[in-house]
């Protein structure tokens, strides 16, 4: 018996599609020649993913947030909110109902000095190639624009960047795109939650990540 996948949007009735999905996600055992910089303020939400990756690659994790645009500082405490029936967190106020039995404070950096941090532990280099993974609940802005100030091209960015404009308005939203066009970085729109998004991704990573399989 065939049993056909159902996500939220519907059931998938191309079986070449549905196994393409699980042989990938799944199944598949492969391995590449990277190291993973993982960067999340809640622990509670990358520790077993943490567990899970750092038992096939180097993996370094960093419990602080990444500072958006706005900042002035490259070092700052802020107050990461949390909100009702969701693991997300984010440095700023969304307008939704806030969990305080959560929320705290944390560490914030901005992208370009958490790089000339590592950098200077030697974990990685200006020349490295390197994918960012990201969806930082708005402070997406901050990290390409210190990219573009550094000369850093990553070879793409994978995740959602949809919070910049909900949270920033839509000039914050067409500095980034301008930013990316300028930069000659391709944006992939992907989200764990979202199974929508799962079968594009395979031949993006195959794509961006051929050369470095082991």
């Amino acid at each position: 018996m065939i049993q056909l996948l159902k996500f939220k949007f519907g059931i998938i009735a191309n079986i070449k599609i549905y196994f393409t999905l699980v042989f990938f996600y799944f199944i598949q055992s492969r391995k590449y020649d990277l190291q993973i910089i993982s960067i999340e303020p809640n622990v509670n939400v990358a520790f077993e993913s943490v567990k899970r990756l750092g038992k096939k690659y180097p993996i370094h994790y960093l419990p602080i947030a990444v500072l958006g645009h706005e900042s002035k500082q490259n070092i700052e405490i802020k107050k990461l909110f949390f909100y009702d029936q969701s693991i997300s967190s984010s440095l700023y106020d969304r307008g939704r109902p806030i969990d305080e039995r959560k929320s705290s404070v944390c560490v914030g950096m901005k992208f370009g000095a958490l790089w000339d941090q590592l950098k200077n532990e030697n974990i990685i280099k200006d020349g490295d190639l390197f994918i960012l993974r990201m969806n930082c609940e708005g402070s997406e802005l901050g990290v390409i624009s210190e990219c573009k100030e550094k000369n850093l091209k990553p070879l793409c960015i994978i995740g959602s960047l949809g919070d910049v404009l909900k949270i920033h308005g839509e000039d914050a939203d067409n500095e980034v795109m301008s930013l990316l066009d300028s930069m000659g970085t391709p944006y992939h729109y992907f989200k764990g939650e979202d199974p929508e998004t799962w079968y594009d991704m395979i031949s993006i990573w195959r794509n961006f990540a051929y050369n470095f399989k082991k």
